[in-house]
């Protein structure tokens, strides 16, 4: 598993909170952790996504929004 390569961070994160690549409806987000450990939230619909990267909400903001979806460590 990889980082997605269409990463974005979002605008007032301070650790890296971005959308990874999606081919659906749905999205996934990642949040850094350490180095190269990640949070993987998944199933985030897309419209919450697209307004989460075009927001300056800061990571507890965030944090909140997707604290509801399934979520997976990753380490690449």
């Amino acid at each position: 598993m990889a980082v997605p390569t269409t990463m974005k961070p979002t605008p007032s994160a301070t650790v890296t909170i971005a959308e990874g690549e999606t081919t659906d409806a749905a999205s996934e987000f990642w949040q850094r952790v350490t180095g190269s450990v990640f949070i993987v939230y998944g199933g985030v619909p897309y419209s919450l996504a697209q307004n989460i990267i075009q927001s300056s909400d800061p990571d507890t903001a965030i944090a909140r929004q997707l604290a509801g979806y399934p979520k997976r460590v990753a380490a690449v």
